[in-house]
């Protein structure tokens, strides 16, 4: 589904999804986008979870590692994966007394091309399924 082509990637079947949903209302548009980003950023929640669990006695950083929707901006949804620790940023970058231990940025990098697949699957899943609502929809309005 995704491919990789000179640094960026290119996800199939989006113009698919694209005419499919440009049929339906914008409410249902973010609500499919919103519903397929989910699944990529379950996916690295969980990759920086094993990640922080290996350089963090406490465990303190793993557990406030979380993924929170964000308000879409230019009608395109967001969710935000994010560490809420204080220590995190001085785990990830260090500072002039602790060497940089990394815990975020090579989850992303390691899961980058199976997230990109997995959202693809995801956007193609739910639009298919909001197109059939809106069929079921259209029917029952037609009967009654």
């Amino acid at each position: 589904m995704a491919r990789r082509r000179g640094g960026g990637a290119r996800i199939e079947g989006v113009r698919e999804c694209s005419a499919a949903l440009s049929s339906l209302s914008k409410g249902v548009a973010r609500g499919v986008g919103r519903r397929a980003l989910q699944v990529p950023a379950d996916m690295l929640v969980t990759a920086v979870k094993k990640n922080a669990a290996a350089i963090r006695f406490t465990g303190a950083l793993e557990e406030s590692i979380e993924k929170r929707p964000e308000r879409a901006r230019r009608g395109r949804p967001q969710v935000q994966v994010r560490a809420n620790d204080i220590a995190a940023i001085q785990d990830e970058f260090g500072n002039s007394r602790m060497a940089a231990q990394p815990f975020f940025r090579p989850a992303v990098e390691s899961e980058k091309g199976v997230m990109f697949e997995a959202f693809a699957a995801a956007l193609k899943d739910e639009t298919d399924k909001a197109v059939a609502r809106a069929a079921k929809r259209a029917a029952k309005k037609a009967q009654g």
